[in-house]
């Protein structure tokens, strides 16, 4: 079974509790493999070379078996997703959310 890479998880504060939760539910995506969240909502794209630094560790060895679960920022998932092209020969599995079926479609991109 592969991996799901979460590019990040949304937060939003809970009005009733004044918590912060994460602001969906993305367990259904384990159907394709084990999650890992590669930046948490305090790493900012807006600092893109710390940001390509952790993303390129964590997305080291990225296969075909592994997929990105495009969730967060856009400017984070548009990294992830270049920099896991890169490690896996130009190929990049994504999961999209399908919201007539609810659940996720797993999708191939080619560079």
């Amino acid at each position: 079974m592969g991996r799901v890479f979460v590019v990040q998880k949304p937060v939003r504060r809970n009005f009733r509790t004044g918590a912060m939760e994460y602001a969906y539910d993305i367990s259904p995506a384990e159907v394709y493999g084990e999650l890992i969240t590669l930046l948490e909502n305090n790493q900012s794209a807006l600092l893109p070379g710390p940001m390509r630094n952790i993303l390129r560790e964590k997305l080291k060895g990225f296969s075909d078996e592994d997929s990105i679960l495009l969730i967060g920022d856009p400017a984070a998932m548009a990294n992830s997703a270049m920099i896991a092209s890169q490690e896996n020969s130009g190929r990049v599995n994504v999961l999209k959310w399908d919201k007539f079926e609810n659940h996720y479609i797993k999708l191939q991109l080619l560079t």
